[in-house]
């Protein structure tokens, strides 16, 4: 079994992110998000984004005992008009197919969490496609939908929904 790790990122981490942000997303949204915006996606512009994501907030990565990178996490304050009542969001988390219903999406959910807490935050909230099959992952963490909107990927308009969590001091 693959011990796993979860430690802040660093800049230095910023490819291993991006990397792993897009081969997450071309798993996990295949036949859901056009191969065509899949195939576009950037390591370099993924990396220049991570690396000012490190710099702003806090960002974890999920490690194997091997010290390659599996997953990441980033979460905080939550600045947008829309639902107000929630303080803090789980801007981002992927992992990588094959390193997902091992336990290491709840670590990296669990140390966001408890990085928000320590920060003051009440409450979170995330927004994800709706054809994600993470969905489960985060009605199961007892996230509960808030609402939806559509959002628009490439060409292509798609159902987000947001799931909240209140109260997550006391998770």
């Amino acid at each position: 079994m693959t011990l796993l790790n979860v430690r802040r990122a660093n800049p230095g981490d910023a490819v291993d992110i991006a990397k792993t942000q897009i081969g997450s997303w071309r798993t996990t949204y295949k036949g859901i998000v056009s191969d065509e915006y899949l195939d576009s996606m950037s390591v370099e512009d993924r990396t220049e984004m991570w690396q000012q994501a490190i710099r702003q907030s806090k960002v974890y990565v999920l490690e194997e005992d091997s010290g390659a990178t599996v997953g990441f996490a980033a979460g905080g304050a939550h600045n947008s008009t829309k639902f107000e009542d929630y303080d803090s969001e789980l801007y981002a988390m992927y992992l990588y197919k094959d390193s997902q219903r091992i336990g290491g999406g709840k670590k990296l959910f669990n140390t966001v969490i408890a990085d928000l807490v320590e920060k003051g935050h009440k409450n979170m909230l995330l927004g994800v496609l709706a054809d994600n099959p993470a969905c489960a992952f985060y009605e199961h963490m007892g996230g509960t939908v808030i609402g939806e909107e559509t959002v628009e990927i490439g060409d292509e308009k798609h159902k987000e929904v947001y799931y909240g969590w209140k109260d997550i001091d006391k998770k």
